[in-house]
């Protein structure tokens, strides 16, 4: 039944979170819209001016990068202010969204929900609230429109606005020689743009110290990590270096987006993400040298490209997601069939073979933090990853260069593994899978592993082949009835499994869950049913 026939009212309302000088002093204060058709109810202090919201969804680019920002438009009307703007009385002729943005000229980054639900008997039933950050309000024009823009959290990784390590913004008071351990920070307020503890660098010399920093003051430990002192003139730039040492991805994406990138530590749960990557990806630990500013994005691209996992924002809660890429049956991955879960006619194929790459020179072992970091030269070791047959499959060769400063020289075991898995993946490019689900499996978003089987993705007898994908991208198709879904074809060609305990039931006593998990032991006849004598066991 539509929300009309069960005499409910669909009802957007949207929330800014500014902050306004009022009295003297800056305040939080909170602005509220809603659906220009409909009256909001008595108790919802909202300004119905809502014209129209549209939206580019998140969109993951698993393997690649950070993916897509989310792009939220939502578009208003003008009305003339009645002390609708706190601060006081205004001229007459003022509007609410003039005077507003001249009381609140700052609104980037500010926090923003859209409340989605229904009028239900005179009182407001709100149903997905989903957040995000203003990043501008642009006009009224001259028929009175104004639009709020916004997008999700991650943006604040963006290169432009967030780098690792921060830019040095002092530089030495006074000439350093090569015996001196103490040095002072010009100007004296530019100390604390810099950590209490770490590593930095001077000019463009190549020495490394550790230092400790109280006030302006520096005590120094000289010629660090294999490095020589150096004499420095007074006015080098001090510059901070972020090193890393066998950390694991979860601490250094957690490190890059909450102390580079600002992000709210509150969107990160820091127990979960220890979790997910202790179970998933516990061989990895990695080492780098970070020598100059670098935009947070782009090294947790290198990271995202080298290593199975992802980080997508989810707008519902929120909070930043930590994944690593598994298959589907360790990730708890919904079932979608054709003649359930998937609507009629609403699957389609994408093939992407631009992505096909059938070699991979891996280079790894970085040689000098401070050369360029895409030198095949600045790496002691490379291993070349080629399927042959790939390239006599698709009569061509297409090659992908990795510089990874992320594992030193001595990690082969572990780049054979990374090299392998990505090229597998890679082989036969990129497949992509839409389709539309009932609103009541909205659980289903940006981030989850599904299980697809559909007539449109075949065996060579011609019967439907199940699928491991991961969704890519979600968003509203019909308002309160169906979600539009890109789902990623993870291309999962081998089969995986978790040894047992003893508290697992033989084979055939094991539900399809258990069996789709867990291995277990053929007997001599390669049977797993057992046969008169069931002499197999667990994994």
């Amino acid at each position: 039944m539509s929300a009309a026939e069960l005499g409910r009212q669909p009802l957007t309302v949207v929330e800014c979170d500014l902050r306004q000088v009022i009295g003297g002093s800056e305040q939080p204060i909170t602005y509220r819209f809603s659906s220009a058709d409909v009256i909001p109810p008595l108790g919802l202090d909202a300004r119905p001016v809502i014209t129209g919201i549209s939206s580019l969804p998140t969109k993951l680019d698993i393997g690649e990068s950070l993916g897509m920002r989310a792009a939220i438009t939502i578009r208003c009307r003008d009305f003339l202010n009645d002390n609708d703007v706190a601060g006081g009385p205004a001229a007459p002729e003022a509007t609410f969204f003039r005077l507003l943005k001249a009381r609140v000229p700052y609104v980037a980054n500010r926090a923003l929900r859209i409340i989605s639900g229904y009028l239900d008997g005179g009182s407001f039933q709100p149903e997905r609230t989903l957040h995000y950050l203003l990043t501008k309000i642009d006009g009224p024009d001259r028929q009175g429109q104004v639009t709020l823009h916004c997008t999700d959290a991650l943006v604040k990784a963006d290169n432009r606005k967030a780098q690792a390590p921060n830019v040095g913004t002092g530089t030495l008071l006074a000439g350093l020689a090569a015996g001196d351990t103490t040095a002072t920070i010009s100007p004296a307020e530019a100390a604390d743009d810099y950590h209490a503890n770490g590593w930095l660098r001077f000019g463009d010399a190549k020495e490394i110290c550790s230092f400790t920093r109280a006030g302006s003051t520096l005590t120094l430990d000289r010629a660090q990590r294999g490095t020589a002192a150096e004499d420095h003139p007074a006015g080098d730039t001090i510059q901070e270096i972020l090193i890393i040492e066998e950390a694991t991805l979860a601490q250094v994406a957690q490190l890059l987006l909450i102390d580079y990138a600002d992000l709210d530590p509150s969107l990160v749960d820091a127990a979960a993400w220890a979790l997910e990557d202790a179970t998933w990806l516990g061989a990895f630990r990695v080492s780098a040298t970070i020598w100059d500013p670098t935009g947070v994005a782009k090294l947790l691209q290198e990271l995202t490209q080298q290593f199975p996992f992802f980080i997508v924002y989810d707008a519902r809660v929120p909070r930043l997601d930590f994944q690593a890429i598994k298959p589907g049956a360790f990730a708890l991955a919904a079932k979608l069939g054709e003649r359930s879960e998937l609507l009629r006619d609403s699957v389609s194929i994408t093939e992407d073979p631009e992505k096909r790459i059938s070699q991979i020179w891996f280079y790894f072992g970085m040689k000098d933090p401070g050369e360029k970091a895409d030198d095949p030269r600045n790496y002691a070791r490379l291993v070349p990853f080629i399927d042959r047959q790939a390239e006599i499959d698709h009569g061509e060769a297409r090659i992908r260069k990795v510089y990874s400063r992320w594992l030193p020289a001595d990690r082969s075991a572990v780049v054979l593994s990374i090299g392998e898995r990505m090229l597998s993946r890679l082989r036969d490019g990129r497949r992509t899978i839409g389709f539309d689900l009932d609103a009541k499996d909205g659980a289903i978003w940006v981030g989850d592993t599904v299980e697809i089987t559909t007539k449109h993705l075949i065996d060579t007898d011609g019967n439907p082949l199940t699928t491991q994908a991961q969704i890519i991208e979600a968003a509203e198709a019909q308002p309160g009835t169906s979600n539009r879904y890109q789902a990623e074809d993870l291309r999962l060609n081998s089969r995986y499994c978790l040894y047992t305990d003893d508290a697992l039931p033989v084979y055939q006593q094991a539900t399809i869950s258990q069996r789709g998990r867990y291995g277990f032991y053929a007997d001599d006849a390669d049977r797993l049913d057992g046969g008169a004598d069931p002499a197999y066991s667990y994994l």
